[in-house]
């Protein structure tokens, strides 16, 4: 059994911003998966592509691929600024059997409701511990691809992940959570960019304060830093030094386009 457990698909990336455009891997699962082996983790991955994959090297850990199914493909357009995504196709989803029977930290990281809600399911229940990543329980996707948060509320998520141990969102997703409820039994974590981020639990709040840098492509960013987070929960870090790398590896990775790189510089201090 591996650490860590990242569940979620890879997908074919096209990200346009005001210095240009860059097509590429993506996926939370790839992000993730960069992370943690620039950290030496022992981590595996459950992720599904078409037979139209095109970056098997871009990877660290390989995919499943689905016959008769294209890769999911995402557009992310920042040249307006806010965030604009449209996905161009969708792979098959993640089901229940195509998880392990045991998990020490499970990541639930999907981009484009891939973890079906009886997978999210069954993900807790095998899990230790388990993290969200809000973006996988808010998205919904209509007939042209366009995506549009809807309330936690209002989808078949809502009773599992009141039983998780963490959930990531960042400050517009947290819109469609009801924070104060969450947070009498998981630990909820605000990412907010330059700033950092914050921690909100039935204990109280804490505030971590951000890495700053020249901000490229901000895709992965969330990604990266959940990456870092389950590393340092995995390592048995306290709360406050696993936030601390978390947000270092989401600074690092909008540095400039594709996955976080990290060095030795980066980590000293923590």
């Amino acid at each position: 059994m591996a650490d860590i457990l990242v569940v979620g698909n890879y997908c074919h990336d096209t990200i346009y911003t005001r210095r240009g455009t860059h097509r590429w891997a993506g996926g939370s699962s790839l992000y993730i998966g960069a992370v943690l082996t620039s950290l030496d983790a022992e981590f595996d991955v459950v992720a599904h592509v078409g037979a139209d994959f095109a970056y098997e090297g871009a990877v660290t850990k390989p995919a499943r691929v689905i016959e008769g199914r294209r890769t999911t493909a995402c557009i992310d357009d920042y040249r307006s600024g806010a965030r604009l995504e449209k996905f161009e196709a969708l792979c098959a989803p993640i089901r229940p059997d195509d998880l392990p029977e045991k998990i020490e930290i499970g990541l639930a990281c999907a981009i484009a409701g891939e973890i079906l809600p009886e997978t999210f399911n069954v993900l807790r229940e095998r899990s230790a511990i388990l993290i969200a990543d809000a973006q996988g329980l808010l998205r919904a996707i209509d007939d042209s691809g366009r995506v549009r948060l809807v309330k936690l509320t209002d989808t078949d998520f809502a009773k599992t992940a009141s039983r998780l141990d963490f959930i990531k969102a960042n400050e517009e997703e947290a819109k469609f959570l009801d924070i104060q409820e969450l947070r009498k039994s998981v630990g909820v974590i605000i990412t907010r960019e330059k700033k950092g981020c914050i921690f909100l639990d039935a204990k109280g709040d804490i505030e971590i304060p951000g890495y700053p840098v020249d901000a490229i492509d901000p895709t992965g960013a969330g990604d990266s830093f959940t990456g870092g987070f389950s590393y340092g929960l995995q390592r048995g870090w306290s709360l406050n030094k696993a936030l601390r790398l978390a947000n270092l590896c989401g600074s690092a990775a909008v540095r400039g386009p594709g996955p976080a790189i990290l060095a030795e510089i980066d980590l000293e201090g923590l």
